[in-house]
């Protein structure tokens, strides 16, 4: 909720779109310097607490941002640098409840319980962008960020005290006879010989690319077309309400036969319909519409892509692997954030504001305002559909692993 919140106070106070994405690619950006890495060290520690100290110190980001701001002295850099460590608390998390997870589920249960943090997922996407812009609107930036602090206590006591997860004593013994280095070389060689799985992470380098410049051109261009921050926290909690569709709908299907063609065609109707429908100038259904095509084909993708890697990859490489898949994976995200900030802020709006008036601007909608974050949105959907045609013409056929690959 804070983040969503601060992309909105960002973007209030400096009116650039390219200003409210670098605070998104800074909490991105550890996952690419420092998550390979990070993998070696993740392996080696217990992963519940891990996790507890991980997110404790998240909290501690947060806290410090209401501590600057209550005093007037949040300024932007300030705001970038919490943003990159609360980012590097994350790059180390999220392999270790990564393995934890593998740890608790047994390969009968992979879909479904992808199915379930998918579930998880949608619902916090639907509720925070609405509970956000209402926050922030009526009661201020400070009480969205205690609001997200007392969700971590609740979240923190309850994987203290209810949650057992099973001791890797074994593979984090040989963990140690590995060194740093070696551990990220035995992860890319190890995915250099599963060229299958490689290409997965590297078709989903490509989508996160692309998603993440349509997330950093869909606030500046609805803000800018209609100025309403509930207008915004209804078009994201659509999102959440879709992705909770899917959820459900995954959770409940049984497992698809080629879980790569699954992945490729939804990802495919999310470019070609949602993004198609978000950049038109035709008010809040459309959008709504649009954004719901989006990510109702999002939890196809994540169950299928989870369910994939854990019938693939052994438990004893899982940490650095997964490390590893998220800098190959998150890479593009900050790329993508700054490239579409830069884009939309210094190319797109002053080439629609040229085109007013002439035949193309009238096509692209170039009178509206925000009609540049619309076009990078448009352009974000015809490259995404080409990704997802080469990717599916290489690999529909494919050859999948046994689901007891990665016990």
């Amino acid at each position: 909720m804070t983040s969503f919140a601060l992309v909105i106070w960002v973007y209030r106070q400096q009116g650039s779109a390219l200003m409210s994405s670098l605070m998104a690619a800074c909490s991105y950006a550890p996952y690419v310097c420092t998550g390979v890495f990070s993998s070696a060290l993740v392996e080696r520690w217990n992963a519940k607490r891990t996790m507890l100290a991980c997110d404790a110190a998240s909290a501690c980001c947060t806290l410090l941002m209401v501590l600057m701001y209550r005093l007037g002295r949040l300024d932007l850099p300030t705001l970038y640098a919490l943003s990159m460590l609360s980012g590097f608390t994350g790059s180390l998390q999220q392999p270790a409840s990564e393995i934890a997870t593998s740890s608790l589920v047994s390969p009968a249960q992979r879909q479904w319980a992808g199915g379930l943090r998918s579930f998880s997922y949608a619902v916090t996407t639907m509720v925070v962008p609405l509970a956000s812009t209402a926050l922030l609107s009526n009661v201020g930036l400070v009480n969205v960020a205690m609001v997200d602090l007392a969700t971590f206590a609740v979240a923190f006591t309850s994987l203290t005290a209810f949650v057992h997860i099973p001791s890797r004593r074994v593979e984090r013994a040989d963990a140690k006879a590995v060194s740093y280095a070696g551990s990220i070389r035995d992860a890319w060689h190890w995915l250099h010989e599963n060229s299958q799985l490689l290409s997965v992470l590297l078709f989903m380098s490509w989508i996160n690319l692309f998603a993440s410049m349509d997330d950093a051109a869909l606030a500046p261009m609805i803000l800018s077309r209609t100025g309403s921050e509930r207008i915004l926290g209804l078009v994201n909690a659509t999102a959440g309400l879709a992705m909770t569709v899917g959820s459900i709908a995954m959770t409940m299907l049984p497992r698809p036969k080629n879980r790569i063609r699954a992945m490729a065609i939804s990802m495919l109707f999310s470019f070609a319909i949602g993004n198609v429908l978000l950049a038109l100038p035709a008010g809040l259904m459309v959008w709504c519409v649009g954004i719901a095509c989006c990510w109702v084909a999002v939890p196809i993708e994540m169950t299928n892509q989870d369910a994939l890697m854990r019938d693939t990859i052994p438990i004893s490489m899982q940490g650095r692997v997964y490390a590893l898949r998220n800098a190959l994976q998150y890479a593009t995200i900050p790329c993508g954030n700054l490239l579409a900030g830069w884009l939309i802020d210094m190319v797109l709006e002053p080439l629609m504001a040229k085109l007013q008036g002439t035949v193309a601007g009238e096509v692209l909608g170039a009178a509206h305002k925000g009609s540049g974050a619309g076009l990078m949105i448009l352009l974000d959907g015809c490259a995404g559909v080409l990704v997802c045609i080469v990717f599916y013409r290489r690999w529909h056929a494919c050859y999948e692993p046994s689901r007891d690959a990665g016990k």
